[in-house]
């Protein structure tokens, strides 16, 4: 896998975890994530410099270099 593709996997697998609760219908979830030791996978998001984890309250955007709308 390339690199940019591995930078994609952890959120690939987020929305599959996603998928697994919120598209379930009666028969179950259209995917089942686990990890190698069986359990379900709980995905958090930290902060790179304080290792808190991310609210939706939390985060700021701001424009970067690229951005290009006024």
């Amino acid at each position: 896998m390339t690199k940019k593709g591995l930078d994609l996997y952890p959120h690939a697998l987020t929305m599959l975890a996603w998928a697994e609760t919120w598209l379930r219908d009666k028969a179950g979830p259209p995917v089942r994530i686990r990890h190698a030791c069986g359990a379900a996978l709980a995905s958090e998001v930290d902060c790179s410099c304080c290792k808190g984890r991310l609210k939706m309250g939390d985060v700021l955007l701001k424009p970067g270099k690229g951005h290009t709308i006024t």
